[in-house]
């Protein structure tokens, strides 16, 4: 039987490999696959629980579904994220080339957090899940996740779990070994 992953935000089905909602864009890090049978059950609970809440949420077709607004926390605080339809788009401009962040990018070596994880295996002071970029109501942000070398912003270390919003022409540091530059586009 085939295995997916059911999006916390908008229930639809995934591949077991995909790190966002190809549906809404919603992060699926912290989403294990499950099977078919298993989602489909995930999914009619999901619904019962919109009609209950009076249509708020997830409702039973890709019709009414209300566009998300906001990112809300990141995987590494257990939560799912949302593109937000409002803010600029915003790219890093790592060593390698640059790398587009669809509404949140985790930052790390752990395979699974990060879609960018083979790059930075070359770069051993980042850690597994080092940092996240996320934006929430169009305003883009870096958090460190308790990273060991620590995460800069314009040279200047962000304490622990402290979201900092972040411009174009920023510096970001995943630990003092790999600098980025953030650029954000007009929206």
């Amino acid at each position: 039987m085939a295995r997916v992953k059911v999006c916390r935000l908008c229930v639809a089905h995934n591949g077991p490999d995909e790190l966002f909602c190809t549906d809404c864009g919603s992060s699926l890090a912290d989403v294990r696959a499950v099977h078919a049978g298993e989602a489909e059950r995930l999914k009619a609970a999901a619904e019962a629980d919109a009609s209950a809440a009076g249509g708020a949420g997830v409702a039973g077709g890709d019709d009414q579904r209300q566009p998300a607004a906001e990112v809300q926390s990141p995987p590494a605080a257990g939560g799912h994220t949302v593109r937000d339809p409002s803010a600029a788009s915003c790219t890093l401009l790592f060593p390698w080339g640059r790398v587009p962040v669809p509404g949140q990018l985790g930052i790390g070596r752990e395979s699974g957090f990060s879609p960018i994880n083979r790059q930075l295996d070359t770069y051993p002071t980042v850690s597994r899940r080092h940092a996240v970029i996320s934006v929430a109501h169009g305003q883009w942000a870096v958090r460190d996740l308790g990273s060991t070398n620590g995460t800069y912003l314009n040279e200047a270390r962000l304490p622990n779990g402290e979201a900092r919003p972040i411009g174009n022409g920023d510096r970001v540091g995943f630990s003092r070994g790999l600098q980025v530059v953030v650029e954000i586009a007009a929206a």
